[in-house]
């Protein structure tokens, strides 16, 4: 069914990565809701021919188009440059999340008050001030950027995550092993995954011979957790190499649980991660930190398993009450996978994206 109203053709336009999960979802939902999207794309590894390349490719298309979406990307400067080219047509600007949070704050790699640290803060104002509509994916997230850019709220939207159900959905399950338990994780163990937490739960566990740990993945923090996990004598975590976004479904399927983001950062407290929505969509339920974002879809106790950012040994109670408590755990998997079948399909998010752009246009 075609919902676009008089929309008829939105440009996809930067250089963004169109397998990214978050474009790649926003992409296949403008498109189930019978959007004509056109994608202006250039080669982020071109520094600089990246900007002569997409002026040329708009100049041909643009006529047809009726909006403009800039995507997410590592390259701050292109919401500028998009609004240099185009000035009649609304702009829209996945930013996603804030530079300047994450690379002075959360991952550190600039000091705060340094002249490098307000470099960032400038990228990101500049990026949201000069487009017509911010997307952001939580409510949490855009009440950061409120305050810490002085923006007005007006100029954002949230658009949530959500999941790709061509990649992430139930799985027949293997033979049930009920004398063991798998916790896995996914991801580049940045700060606000706190990869360490779990590693100290796993120390608090490791007496419990059927709770095991499955960290997948490779990144920032990751020789350093590798040094904790071998200073702590650990027996009980299994470090599998990063994978392929298709073969995450086979380790969630044979987890029992999974887990989210439970670090203590600021950022984490504006992000609902991939991961939730991803093992919601597989059926398996996930702990979390108590964040005001995951608050915006998911309930403690009903659908996710929250615990205190940072906290390991709560991450351990928590874990072994699953483990003993596995009826209570099937329920809430199933409360999961019907709130993100509810709420995060692509089907919804292009449903959610499509009527933000029809408010402001």
């Amino acid at each position: 069914m075609n919902v676009t109203g008089d929309l008829k053709t939105v440009c996809f336009f930067g250089d963004y990565n169109p397998e990214y999960c978050r474009t790649k979802i926003l992409l296949h939902g403008l498109r189930e809701c019978g959007v004509h999207v056109i994608e202006c794309r250039a080669d982020p590894a071109s520094r600089f021919g990246k900007y002569w390349e997409l002026f040329k490719k708009y100049r041909d298309i643009r006529a047809t188009c009726d909006v403009v979406i800039v995507g997410f990307s590592d390259t701050r400067w292109m919401p500028v440059f998009a609004s240099l080219i185009e000035h009649k047509r609304t702009i829209f600007y996945d930013a996603l999340f804030s530079f300047y949070d994450t690379y002075v704050f959360d991952r550190k790699r600039v000091r705060a008050g340094t002249l490098a640290a307000r470099w960032f803060w400038f990228l990101d104002w500049l990026a949201c001030s000069v487009v017509d509509c911010v997307l952001l994916d939580t409510d949490a997230n855009i009440n950061y950027f409120v305050k810490t850019f002085s923006i007005p709220r007006s100029k954002f939207a949230r658009v949530f995550i959500g999941v790709d159900t061509d990649i992430f959905s139930p799985l027949p399950a293997r033979q049930a092993h009920h004398d063991s338990f798998t916790v896995e994780y996914h991801g580049k163990y940045i700060p606000l995954q706190g990869v360490d937490t779990i590693i100290h739960a796993a120390k608090i566990l490791e007496h419990e011979q059927a709770v095991r740990f499955i960290l997948i993945g490779k990144g920032h923090d990751y020789a350093r957790i590798r040094a904790l996990a071998e200073e702590l004598s650990l027996r009980n975590v299994t470090f599998v190499p990063f994978q392929p976004v298709e073969k995450l479904p086979e380790y969630i399927r044979d987890a029992d649980v999974c887990i989210g983001i439970v670090g203590a950062t600021s950022r984490a407290n504006g992000a609902i991660p991939n991961k939730l929505y991803e093992a919601a969509a597989m059926r398996r339920l996930s702990i979390n930190s108590d964040t005001d974002a995951i608050n915006e879809v998911f309930e403690d106790g009903k659908n996710v398993v929250l615990i205190k950012g940072g906290n390991a040994e709560q991450l351990a109670e928590r874990i072994l009450f699953l483990k003993n408590n596995r009826d209570a755990l099937k329920t809430m998997a199933e409360s999961a996978y019907d709130t993100v079948m509810h709420m995060g399909i692509p089907r919804k998010i292009g449903e959610r994206l499509l009527e933000v752009i029809k408010q402001r246009t």
